[in-house]
């Protein structure tokens, strides 16, 4: 079920790395006041075009099945993060050109197997638009390669149908369409991403945007695990500063891909791994405590609500025996955030999260990464 600890350092720095070098280059870019870069960061839902019969038919734990898997997209649709920059080439009348590059980590597993798989998508990207006034439309196009955490490469290209709403002068949300074409499974994308243009000249903002990514960790701290694996998560929360105080006040939402560690049989089949994505909804408060030039900190507390229910064995204890089902819980937090302003532009915020679920007796220690964006 879990890769290889060399393999998944190896592709966590390799997102990292590339994570870096885009953000660096929409700030050196931006330097242009004519044609400045924008960098945009969210979420990404998908959805993979099999060929044939799809999920878990068969307890098969051999690299020929996962071949199989790969080759005919019968994976695990599940979440992923997307982080790009992109430049514009012509903004003429109502007519719009823009070329740039973006990664992408998707988060899913081989449906026979149950072995977790990660991609990392690296792709240049052009887009032409039409300027609509309230929204902007684009049809984005893009090429590049793809990376397995198992060593599978090749290339990927997507056509995409994109909207793009202004939520601020220099902030905007994107949502798309994406149909993404692999040397072996091809996946229809659904995303939500924030842009933003990272103005020096604007003005302090009582309004804040954070994106991030990153994983949780069960039964760390406080709670048990209930068998659960660590789990991939996104999630984007709007902040309100509190009058002239260093307080905020915020609302999230977030999405975590749970999966049991206990084989169980389903549908007649054995060896399955349950797994459910577990939405929740955050109210939250912090607290800057200390700031500098290039680095601020922030501790904070809150409440978050979620639906637990499975229906399918997802929560166990140590015996393996299911404990809870249909269970909808009151989540409680604290959190201590880093944000890192290189050059005071586009400040990349990271964090540790420690929830706990009184219900279900669950514990999540989460680890962040994205950025925070003034509205």
């Amino acid at each position: 079920m879990h890769p290889d600890t060399r393999t998944r350092r190896g592709s966590g720095r390799i997102l990292l790395s590339a994570t870096c070098a885009l953000l660096a280059w929409g700030s050196v870019g931006a330097e242009d006041e004519v044609r400045p870069w924008r960098v945009y960061a969210g979420v990404q839902q998908f959805d993979w075009d099999t060929d044939g019969l799809r999920g878990h038919k068969v307890d098969c734990r051999t690299k020929a099945c996962d071949d199989a898997d790969f080759n005919r997209a019968n994976l695990d649709s599940s979440i992923g993060f997307r982080v790009g920059a992109e430049r514009s080439l012509l903004d003429e009348d109502s007519l719009l050109l823009r070329a740039g590059a973006e990664v992408g980590l998707l988060f899913t597993e081989y449906d026979l197997s149950q072995h977790d798989l990660k991609l990392l998508d690296l792709l240049g990207v052009v887009a032409v638009g039409v300027d609509l006034g309230p929204l902007q439309s684009f049809l984005r196009m893009g090429l590049g390669g793809t990376l397995t955490d198992d060593g599978r490469t090749g290339l990927v290209g997507f056509l995409e149908a994109a909207f793009d709403v202004p939520v601020s002068p220099d902030t905007a949300l994107r949502l798309a369409v994406r149909a993404t074409e692999r040397d072996g499974p091809d996946s229809d994308d659904l995303s939500l991403l924030v842009i933003t243009g990272g103005s020096r000249n604007k003005g302090a903002s009582n309004w804040q945007l954070d994106t991030q990514a990153g994983v949780s960790i069960p039964g760390v701290l406080v709670g048990e695990e209930r068998q659960l694996s660590r789990a991939p998560f996104w999630q984007i929360s709007v902040f309100r500063r509190i009058g002239k105080t260093r307080s905020r006040l915020g609302l999230g939402l977030d999405i975590a891909a749970f999966e049991s560690m206990v084989r169980t049989e389903f549908k007649g089949v054995s060896g399955n791994e349950r797994s459910k994505e577990v939405g929740g909804i955050t109210a939250m408060w912090d607290f800057e405590f200390a700031e500098m030039d290039w680095l601020g900190w922030r501790v904070g507390a809150g409440v978050k609500l979620a639906d637990w229910e499975a229906g399918s064995g997802l929560l166990l204890n140590e015996q393996g025996q299911e404990v809870v089902e249909n269970r909808i819980d009151l989540g409680v937090l604290l959190k201590v955030d880093a944000v890192f302003k290189p050059r005071s532009r586009f400040p990349i915020l990271t964090g540790i999260e420690q929830v706990y679920w009184p219900e279900i007796d669950l514990g999540e220690l989460r680890l962040r990464l994205g950025l925070q964006i003034a509205l």
